[in-house]
């Protein structure tokens, strides 16, 4: 990133949810660009599954024949092995024309083992929303967001309708100094879009300057406060109004969880939820033009 880079290393695809929708891989492909990221995929090989095949009690529900059949680890394996070509099709021709560095993994763990395991939290974990009946964005899958918000990693929150690809880099402040600023304001930069920041304490979206590293937000906006946690989705919604922005970011904590998922939804943009360590925060502290507010948007 322009300036001075965060401390997210990796951002981390699992490709087990979200390898068959192509415009999940391309953003995470997109982000870790912009980012100067290195992108990993990986495909959680749940080794249960093939165990329960094993058991005599064992049945699958066959959708199109609408039968139950008993399920046979021979079968179980097979449909597996298909799922890890695909993902790794899937990826490979993403990697292909990205300028990021992707690397592609098969992990032998059940998914909340995995999760634990090898998540850091210099890591970016996406999320994918389902498509519902219709083509409609539902919520995502409740165990991948839990498992995803358990670690201290970021969190990139993925709506299953995407409205634009381009516009503003929105960062929603919730006190002073937030990391939030920092990394939209240099993804605005990367990205050639502009800055926005959206002020939960007084309510104004304002637009700002970008510069090599964003300072302290309490010096560019009224500190007038209004508590984080009466932030929800509607009010957020809200306070963008008709603003086309591209991406949110936002710091954990300031938005409740479970609201963060909607806003991604009902605004149609990724969400950026940067880890509860910290993580976003520049490594270096070189700054030579501060980011000022210019104005209400």
């Amino acid at each position: 990133m322009t300036g001075a880079s965060p401390q997210f290393r990796r951002i981390v695809l699992e490709l087990h949810r979200s390898g068959y929708d192509p415009t999940t891989v391309q953003l995470a492909v997109e982000l870790a660009e912009l980012m100067h990221l290195d992108l990993f995929g990986r495909f959680i090989d749940d080794p249960g599954i093939v165990s329960l095949a094993g058991l005599p009690f064992a049945r699958e529900f066959r959708v199109l024949e609408c039968e139950w059949h008993v399920l046979d680890s021979e079968g179980v394996t097979r449909s597996r092995d298909l799922a890890i070509a695909a993902a790794q099709r899937l990826f490979a021709k993403a990697a292909r024309t990205s300028t990021a560095t992707c690397h592609f993994e098969i992990v032998h763990e059940t998914a909340a083992g995995a999760a634990r395991a090898g998540v850091r939290a210099e890591d970016i974990l996406v999320v994918s929303q389902a498509t519902g009946a219709a083509g409609r964005a539902a919520e995502p899958l409740p165990l991948a967001v839990d498992a995803a918000f358990r670690t201290a990693a970021g969190v990139l929150i993925v709506p299953g309708r995407i409205a634009r690809r381009h516009g503003p880099v929105v960062a929603v402040v919730g006190g002073p100094d937030d990391p939030s600023v920092d990394v939209a304001n240099a993804l605005a930069i990367e990205a050639k879009e502009a800055l926005l920041l959206l002020d939960l304490r007084s309510g104004v979206l304002s637009r700002a300057e970008t510069g090599e590293r964003a300072t302290r937000t309490d010096d560019l906006l009224g500190l007038q406060r209004t508590p984080a946690a009466t932030a929800d989705a509607g009010a957020v919604t809200h306070l963008l109004g008709p603003t086309r922005e591209r991406l949110i970011v936002v710091r954990r904590g300031v938005i409740d969880d479970a609201i963060l998922s909607t806003i991604a939804s009902r605004r149609g943009v990724p969400v950026l939820v940067l880890g509860s360590n910290g993580a976003g925060r520049p490594r270096s502290a070189a700054s030579t033009r501060p980011l000022r507010a210019v104005g209400r948007t």
